[in-house]
């Protein structure tokens, strides 16, 4: 689960990073990413507990 959060922190840093030069395409990417991201959280805690 750590290893899925540093991925998804730099992914973000990353992207945030490059919206200074495609603010409204990175924008729909991050809220994209956010989506998939909390989704796949909460599926992968669903499954341990």
């Amino acid at each position: 689960m750590f290893t899925i959060t540093k991925r998804f922190i730099t992914l973000s840093l990353y992207t945030i990073r490059k919206s200074t030069y495609y603010p409204f395409q990175y924008a729909m990417y991050r809220l994209l990413l956010t989506l998939v991201s909390v989704g796949f959280g909460s599926w992968q805690l669903r499954k341990f507990h």
